[in-house]
């Protein structure tokens, strides 16, 4: 029951694999990519968050994704 389940899931991102892909191949080049992927991210999260505080500082400190 549980490993269908796992299968029936998609990748959160393309680039990231499944589950049952990363059992196959658990390599350090995935697990790189899966850093960079992640570093993406949250840097894309940081230059928006620094975008909106320069806009409007006062009025995005309320529903700032960080604060």
């Amino acid at each position: 029951q549980q490993r269908k389940r796992l299968r029936a899931k998609k990748p959160l991102m393309p680039g990231t694999m499944t589950a049952t892909a990363r059992k196959k191949t658990a390599k350090p080049k995935f697990f790189f990519f899966k850093f960079y992927f992640n570093a993406k991210a949250a840097f894309g999260r940081l230059l928006r968050f620094y975008a909106k505080g320069i806009v409007g500082c006062k009025q995005n400190l309320t529903n700032s994704p960080i604060a």
